[in-house]
């Protein structure tokens, strides 16, 4: 039997206590298995961001992102990816700043990425998922015209996406005729 999040409780416990008991734990019980710890801030900082909890969702993102750069350095796919998910949130909860920081210096981590013969797949779909943001941005600020290159780009870096990928080109699509 075990004792962890949700085990002992009744039979109508909400999903939510339980990540919000694994947010407080997870420090915790990984100290000694860093990467473990940096992906769990990642899943609940996005569990938390799709619950509409941007506060919790940003300080386990936040986490995230510095364990991922203190093991991976700052250049690493997953790091950019903890740092444009962290940035996604601060967007949503109106730091606007903050937010095209980091979409920034995601954006300037890309092309060394892309240097790589093997990079992988999502690497591609996260450059062109973060020139989507950075226009989506531009537009929330009122900027429509700083909004379409960054939106044009993010279509044209997608026009090789197959299957389901091509769905992140819906995105900048509906922006991009917002932003006109």
């Amino acid at each position: 039997r075990s004792n962890g999040p949700g085990f002992g409780r009744s039979n109508d416990v909400k999903l939510i206590e339980v990540i919000d008991e694994a947010a407080q734990r997870v420090d915790t019980e990984f100290a000694d298995q860093p990467e473990s710890l940096a992906a769990l801030h990642h899943s609940l900082g996005v569990i938390y961001a799709y619950r509409g909890r941007y506060l919790e969702g940003e300080a386990q993102l936040r986490s995230a992102f510095e364990n991922s750069r203190k093991l991976n350095g700052e250049d690493d796919p997953e790091t950019v990816q903890n740092m444009r998910d962290l940035a996604g949130v601060l967007l949503l909860k109106g730091d606007y700043d903050e937010a095209g920081t980091l979409f920034q210096r995601a954006l300037d981590i890309y092309p060394k990425l892309l240097e790589n013969r093997d990079v992988e797949r999502k690497t591609l779909l996260g450059l062109a998922g973060t020139l989507s943001d950075m226009g989506f941005l531009e537009r929330l600020k009122g900027n429509p015209k700083a909004a379409e290159p960054f939106l044009q780009e993010s279509l044209r870096r997608s026009q090789d996406f197959t299957g389901s990928e091509r769905a992140v080109i819906a995105i900048p699509l509906a922006h991009l005729g917002m932003a006109r």
